[in-house]
């Protein structure tokens, strides 16, 4: 008798383990799904290295408490082939800009270009980042800035309004792989003073889409277009000074954490989007007058401390 209650206290014993351990693989395993659930919401790794995109925008911002500090360098164009080294002796225009993170979302920053003598102000505010789960498909933001023209021209700039233009734009975009990233954008600009011999509006639109390809872990290959739908000179057509062309541009990137270097060739050469857009007078159906090369640098500080 003693034996058999030996027994069935050894079972009653064996049993309660074998419970226990399988509620708790059952509970690990719960919290293993929901877990895996909560990373999935996640947004995506960052469909694009920097925040700049040759000479458009991305869906990018910095984080809160970052410095970017960049220069954007642009040479003259090639008619004159090698008297002016393709351009780098020529007549050149560089924007050197400042961006800072209030907080994730939101950056603010200025900035001043060469063209013009302009200082712009400019912000970007992230409204949606795509998530690995897909339940946000695509990385949505705003970008906008305004531009001062310093320039000392007070035949055209009669007054202190006239010297402000204005740039608004929603980028949408989405990281479909490691490898690549795609993005369009539309935009809207106005001028407070065009020139009335030009036959310029002072409201202009356009649209815009740009595409990394990732070839090494370092590197990628940038490509962009810019299409005003108003005043647009046609690339069909001859040449025409008072018409602005479509903006198409091609680079290399060479990234690190915190810092990016791009090798430019394109046919705009404002820098400034609403530059850009509104007065880009280089024909890429004429390369010889239609093409500029140049370079970005961008440079990314932290203050946010260690623990961030």
């Amino acid at each position: 008798m003693k034996s058999i209650k030996f027994c069935a206290i050894l079972a009653l014993m064996f049993l309660g383990v074998s419970t226990q351990a399988q509620i708790s693989e059952s509970t690990q395993a719960d919290s293993a799904k929901i877990t895996k659930k909560v990373k999935d919401k996640r947004p995506v790794r960052a469909p694009f290295q920097s925040g700049t995109l040759i000479n458009q925008q991305t869906t990018e911002n910095l984080k809160k408490k970052e410095l970017e500090v960049m220069i954007e360098h642009r040479f003259g164009t090639f008619q004159n082939g090698y008297q002016d080294l393709l351009g780098v002796y020529g007549s050149a225009n560089i924007r050197i800009g400042f961006d800072y993170g209030i907080i994730d979302r939101v950056q603010l920053g200025f900035g001043v270009t060469k063209n013009n003598l302009t200082t712009d102000f400019r912000g970007k505010v992230m409204i949606f980042k795509q998530t690995r789960t897909n339940s946000m498909p695509v990385a949505i933001s705003y970008f906008g800035d305004m531009g001062i023209a310093g320039s000392k021209d007070t035949v055209q700039f009669k007054k202190a309004v006239d010297r402000l233009s204005f740039f608004h734009q929603i980028i949408i975009s989405r990281r479909f792989c490691d490898y690549f990233s795609l993005q369009v954008a539309g935009s809207y600009m106005h001028y407070n003073i065009v020139a009335a011999a030009a036959g310029t509006k002072h409201d202009n639109f356009a649209i815009s889409g740009g595409a990394r390809f990732k070839i090494s872990p370092q590197s990628s290959i940038l490509i962009e277009f810019d299409y005003p739908f108003t005043n647009t000179g046609s690339l069909e057509h001859s040449f025409d000074a008072n018409k602005s062309y479509p903006n198409i541009g091609l680079a290399w990137e060479i990234a690190t954490t915190g810092h990016a270097f791009q090798i430019v060739i394109c046919s705009a050469s404002g820098i400034l989007p609403q530059a850009d857009i509104v007065y880009n007078s280089n024909d890429i159906a004429t390369p010889k007058k239609g093409l500029v090369i140049g370079f970005n640098i961008t440079r990314i500080w932290s203050f946010a401390g260690k623990g961030k």
